[in-house]
């Protein structure tokens, strides 16, 4: 749950009189203290699947990897003008700098330019046709397809094919590189294209292991569907040793696709239909943020600010991080139809609106046009909230096979899109995310993919008596008795119940439950969907 402070709004450089705005932080339940939540559940999965690969020919990964390791020398590469449209950024481009020749860098979403500032598109030219014998082995341009399609790295590839794999399958398992901790490691989607693990992991203590048929991962402890183990190829594999190219292509892609540094979240099974996130362009472009959030850089606002005041170097909450946080979450916007996606975006943006909103009455552009407004509960930016610390353990206090006493000097108030607050709601979404939160909460308002982050577990993740707030919206929770006798029911109001029902749900016309429904209204009629029914939680008793 959240708890409500109310905070002064922006001043502004008119003469309008400021009122107050309202944002919210998580708190514990209204009856008691017992610690309540929120996590993501969310199934990895991934777009249709790709056509079987033939059996790995080990001539054709050799030349796979000649051509996707040829640095392009001097070469400065970034995204074309509105290549964000298509889910290019200047991070992804990047990689082109040292001769990745996967996606983006055959599309013309990059350009780079080469030390005598000549401008290139990073599309490297059609490749020449092989000698007819090339023909001969019909696995040859199937498997170079299959690759190119799935987009894995042949540079990292490179480092685990064995000349001394004597049978098909241990050829074909010798043929990947051993996959780091978090790491895809087989599937559908991956370079094997079948139901299988294709990979080894590198540390001993993770397994390949799958909760479906799309998409395994290099993980620790049980997994719902256990996979056939691999050879016995795994020591010749990791000991290979990688070029610094090889090893530095590995990390942009990794923070490309993730983030900075932050590992892959890791939910548990959802009884979820097949999530295909896609390009969240076609749900949310760049030009739709700047309409939806223009005055989240005003100056009247702290988002945009370093704690001494002075402005941060291109925002904080910015698209691209947006962007960058929801490939953390493939079910995030990538279940259903595009309209239902969209309709999740709305109740998301219209809850984290709420939570920082800047706006009041007759706010430039209207009350609505202040989300994003700030990134830490204001009153509480010099650690004086020490509220916000429930006493003890209280995760393992409610049977959770965790520990979250509050660390001392630290202070647990509401930080990030979601104002994520209290320690029983740090510790789980820090060690989902790969990072300690407990000891370094303040990380939150210093790396804005960590903050949407921390916003998108809340919103994916059920926890207790609570469901998440995205199987609400996209009507995959099924209310029991209990929650139909308190009147919660599908609908953009019972995500506001799990937010801060104890605080909000249950009283006529609450304001901030309003406020709430405003936002929501106004992203819906944006993006062109129905709001549906159900918008308040009025009549209906908290979790």
């Amino acid at each position: 749950t959240t708890a409500t402070t109310t905070t002064d709004a922006p001043v502004v450089a008119t003469t309008t009189p400021t009122t107050t705005a309202t944002t919210t932080t998580a708190a514990p339940g209204a009856a008691t203290n017992t610690p309540t939540t929120t996590a993501a559940t969310a199934t990895t999965t991934a777009p249709a699947a790709p056509p079987p690969a033939p059996k790995v020919n080990t001539d054709v990964l050799d030349d796979l990897i000649a051509s996707a390791t040829s640095t392009v020398s001097g070469a400065s590469c970034k995204a074309v003008k509105d290549s964000y449209r298509r889910g290019i950024s200047n991070a992804d481009c990047k990689r082109c700098e040292e001769g990745y020749r996967w996606w983006p860098c055959n599309t013309d979403g990059c350009v780079c330019s080469d030390s005598e500032d000549s401008k290139v598109t990073a599309k490297p030219a059609e490749k020449e046709e092989k000698e007819p014998a090339r023909e001969k082995e019909p696995a040859t341009s199937s498997v170079a397809t299959s690759a190119a399609t799935t987009s894995f790295d042949p540079a990292s590839l490179a480092r685990s094919v064995s000349a001394s794999a004597t049978t098909e399958k241990e050829k074909e398992a010798s043929a990947y590189a051993a996959v780091a901790d978090w790491g895809q490691c087989g599937g559908k989607t991956h370079a094997c294209g079948s139901d299988k693990a294709c990979a080894p992991c590198k540390s001993p203590s993770f397994s390949c292991l799958s909760d479906s048929e799309w998409y395994y991962q290099c993980r620790p402890g049980a997994a719902a569907r256990a996979v056939e183990p691999l050879p016995d190829t795994e020591e010749e594999v990791t000991t290979a040793a990688a070029t610094p190219i090889e090893e530095k292509v590995e990390e942009e892609v990794e923070a490309a696709v993730l983030g900075k540094d932050l590992p892959a979240v890791v939910l548990p099974p959802a009884a979820e239909e097949n999530c295909d996130q896609g390009d969240i362009s076609r749900i949310i472009t760049k030009d739709d943020w700047e309409d939806l959030f223009p005055y989240r850089n005003d100056p009247a606002c702290k988002s945009s600010k370093n704690p001494d005041g002075s402005q941060i170097e291109g925002g904080f909450y910015e698209y691209d991080d947006f962007v960058a946080a929801t490939r953390r979450f493939p079910c995030f916007l990538g279940s259903g139809s595009d309209d239902d996606k969209k309709k999740e975006a709305a109740a998301f943006l219209a809850q984290i609106s709420h939570e920082t909103t800047g706006g009041w009455a007759t706010a430039p552009g209207g009350a609505q046009s202040w989300g994003l407004c700030w990134k830490e509960e204001v009153g509480c930016e010099t650690g004086n909230c020490a509220q916000y610390c429930a006493a003890g353990d209280p995760c393992a206090a409610a049977g959770e096979d965790a520990n979250c006493p509050c660390a001392s000097g630290k202070t647990y108030h509401g930080r990030g899109p979601m104002q994520l607050s209290w320690n029983y709601n740090y510790e789980p979404a820090g060690r989902a995310l790969g990072v300690d939160l407990l000891s370094e909460p303040e990380r939150i308002t210093q790396d804005p993919d960590l903050a949407f982050s921390t916003a998108m577990y809340f919103w994916m993740s059920p926890r207790g008596s609570k469901p998440s707030a995205h199987s609400v919206m996209m009507g995959t929770w099924e209310p029991t008795t209990q929650d139909v006798a308190a009147g919660r029911t599908p609908g953009f109001g019972t995500t506001t119940n799990i937010i801060n029902g104890g605080l909000e749900c249950g009283i006529d016309n609450d304001y901030r439950v309003e406020d709430r429904v405003l936002y929501y209204e106004r992203y819906t009629q944006y993006l062109g969907v129905e709001a549906g029914d159900n918008l308040r939680c009025s009549d209906q008793r908290s979790f």
